[in-house]
């Protein structure tokens, strides 16, 4: 009996110190990962750093820290607005925490989850992860959380265009805010968006549209009443610039530039004076538009320069000023290849190379922290082992007084035989909590499939409107093509009346008058018939005249197509044969179309 109690002292001294390493480790573990989220709500630079500086795999992270550490990896990628292409990371935290009920962490993943889902187009995916989430939060009551879910389903249902459903969960959202920390950044923030709600309204449903318009800018009114200084110059500058382009869609000009201005200090000043240009654009003012795309013309940005060279393009076509608008097609074309060819601009390279210097001090001090880790190791590994010696020897003593001793062995066994008795106890217990388990989760599975058919009728819904929108659209492109039909028939009776009207039109026998040509057109004639197309035809003749190479003799020869003489009195006029009359018809198709048909030509020139 001496014996067993010094082998049982021995044992429990053994377990103890295991135990003491083990509770230290997780201890700093714990509380870095712990440090590292509380940094992430102030400074997610910081956050990802440190973070990188933590490998689950050599600090051998248990189940509940791996979790932990790739809830915190997706929240640091998200505030940062990192693209995320896989959700694998979440998930396996998702997994963990759904085994484990821990209800906060599991409503912080579900939103997660959300978010990276609404980022990779699945919306019906992102609407349901959100609604998890919130359940979660308010088993939990965190409302900040419930807060921003509750924004982001809104913000969902705005990408669907449902305006209703939005406002009903921005509302809910917001009232919320006098009971959180944030309260004085959420609340701006939640009436932009309803803003936004009533806004998209306008624009979708055209009953009651101006007093829907009425209602966002009151919205945005009391949202500029709660900025303060501390506010993100990203929610200033889109209130400010938001309240403009309504004030725009109402051609309301004065108020609209009046925003804009009061929103100039918080936002880009590229982007600014880019939307003063399309501001001007809209107002008609090209000349003051042009003045501000120069000013963010020399943007590095590839997609910014795409968008104000498009814009001086539809500039200089109003203006009908062909040289420069082919100038800045030729422009348009090359950034168009730079965007398909995913041009790197070498500002870029610059962060590249410092991100690889910061990567090679990272990797220095984790190279040092893991020697430190691996010393030790070695000195646990050397204790460990001379303990395990010891303890063999001693078990080795033990099992050679253990032969002698018969009624010793036969109380081990009984004890044995108890401790297979509670194990079955146990197992028995956990049987019942498995059983409980299998019917929450069938409980989960009814809910989901009840809100996947939610989803599912508002997917119907949506497809229902929209196919009623194709029908009437469809039916407006059908009235305007009869309507365009008849103009075309209005401006060919008119376009022969100016005709027949000018002294040129007694030398030439237009639209079936049937006249005996016998003189070939002089150049006056030329030069009177191209002045006469272009006075009745829009610049017909001088926009040929250019296409064509500067001919004079090819421009009247498309001139009298397109007046519809007869091809026995074109012959003449131009003094052609019949044969050398098609082949300029064909060489002229070949330039103007691409392909040599005098049918085409003629067709083309009809349109011209």
């Amino acid at each position: 009996m001496k014996v067993s109690s010094q082998l049982y002292y021995t044992t429990l001294f053994i377990m103890c110190i295991f135990l003491l390493f083990a509770c230290q480790k997780n201890k700093q573990i714990c509380a870095t990962l712990i440090s590292i989220d509380s940094l992430a709500n102030i400074n997610a630079d910081s956050a990802a750093n440190v973070l990188l500086q933590i490998s689950p795999v050599q600090s051998n992270f248990t189940h509940e820290e791996e979790a932990f550490y790739n809830l915190l990896q997706t929240k640091i990628n998200i505030t940062l607005k990192k693209d995320i292409a896989s959700d694998s990371v979440i998930n396996s935290a998702i997994n963990y925490y759904e085994k484990t009920g821990n209800t906060s962490q599991l409503a912080y993943a579900y939103f997660y989850k959300a978010k990276i889902n609404l980022s990779s187009g699945s919306d019906s995916i992102a609407i349901l992860y959100t609604l998890k989430a919130i359940d979660k939060a308010n088993m939990v009551h965190d409302l900040p959380l419930i807060t921003e879910t509750y924004n982001h389903l809104g913000t969902i249902y705005l990408f669907q265009n449902l305006p209703q459903n939005a406002l009903r969960v921005f509302q809910t959202a917001y009232n919320h805010t006098d009971s959180i920390p944030r309260g004085s950044y959420y609340k701006p923030l939640l009436l932009r968006n309803m803003a936004r709600a009533y806004h998209l309204k306008s624009i979708l449903f055209k009953e009651n549209s101006k007093q829907q318009v009425d209602t966002a800018i009151i919205y945005y009114n009391k949202a500029i009443g709660l900025l303060a200084d501390g506010t993100a110059n990203e929610l200033l500058s889109s209130v400010y610039r938001e309240l403009s382009t309504v004030y725009t869609f109402r051609n309301d000009f004065p108020k609209a530039l009046k925003y804009m201005e009061v929103g100039k200090d918080s936002s880009d000043l590229t982007l600014y004076y880019s939307k003063k240009a399309n501001l001007f654009m809209t107002m008609g003012e090209l000349d003051s538009s042009y003045l501000y795309l120069h000013k963010c013309i020399n943007d590095p940005r590839l997609y910014t320069k795409l968008s104000v060279y498009d814009k001086l393009y539809r500039i200089e076509r109003i203006k009908q000023n062909a040289h420069k608008a082919l100038e800045y097609v030729d422009t348009l074309l090359a950034l168009n290849d730079s965007v398909i060819a995913h041009t790197i601009p070498d500002k870029v390279i610059d962060i590249q190379k410092k991100y690889n210097e910061e990567k090679l001090r990272s990797e220095k001090a984790i190279l040092q922290v893991n020697y430190e880790k691996q010393k030790s190791r070695t000195l646990q590994t050397s204790f460990i082992i001379v303990v395990l010696l010891f303890l063999g020897t001693y078990i080795y003593i033990y099992s050679y007084f253990k032969k002698k001793k018969l009624q010793q062995r036969m109380l081990q066994q009984k004890n044995e035989l108890l401790l297979l008795n509670q194990k079955i106890q146990q197992w028995n217990q956990q049987v019942k909590l498995n059983q409980k388990k299998i019917h929450q989760l069938e409980q989960e599975k009814k809910q989901i499939e009840a809100d996947l058919r939610i989803v599912s009728k508002e997917k119907e819904l949506i497809s229902h409107e929209k196919d009623e929108e194709l029908t009437l659209y469809r039916k407006q492109e059908n009235e305007i093509s009869i309507q365009k039909s008849k103009y075309e028939e209005l401006c060919f009776v008119e376009f022969k009346r100016l005709f027949l009207a000018t002294a040129i039109s007694r030398k030439i026998p237009a639209f079936g008058v049937d006249r005996v040509v016998t003189d070939i057109l002089s150049p006056r004639s030329q030069e009177q018939l191209m002045n006469v197309m272009d006075e009745i035809a829009c610049n017909f003749a001088s926009r040929l005249y250019i296409l064509l190479q500067e001919s004079t003799e090819k421009t009247c020869l498309c001139c009298l197509i397109r007046l519809q003489v007869k091809p026995r009195y074109i012959m003449v006029l131009c003094n052609l044969s019949k044969e050398a009359y098609y082949k300029q018809c064909q060489r002229m198709a070949e330039t103007l179309i691409g392909k040599g048909s005098a049918s085409g030509l003629k067709d083309y020139l009809n349109t011209f």
